[in-house]
């Protein structure tokens, strides 16, 4: 005892789902890529097998970007970034 713990979590309301979702199926966004023969489709950052999903789930799991892009080398931060609608 005697630490205190934060916890932190990521919310993403609808809206911002949509966003990001239009983004991706509008071309705009280069950092995700779907493809048939990659992890079945599911949506993966562009170039690595790499399924965007793990990023949310690290950070739902309370780790941070740092830690995710620490353990998951192939992904760049500027993926990562871009996914996350941060600079």
């Amino acid at each position: 005892m005697g630490g205190t713990s934060t916890m932190h979590f990521l919310v993403m309301s609808l809206a911002d789902l949509v966003l990001v979702t239009q983004s991706f199926y509008d071309g705009s966004m280069t950092a995700i890529s779907v493809d048939p023969d990659v992890q079945g489709g599911t949506p993966c950052f562009s170039g690595t097998r790499v399924p965007v999903r793990s990023l949310f789930d690290a950070l739902a799991r309370g780790r941070t970007v740092d830690i995710f892009s620490t353990a998951v080398s192939s992904v760049r931060a500027e993926q990562v970034n871009s996914v996350l609608g941060s600079k």
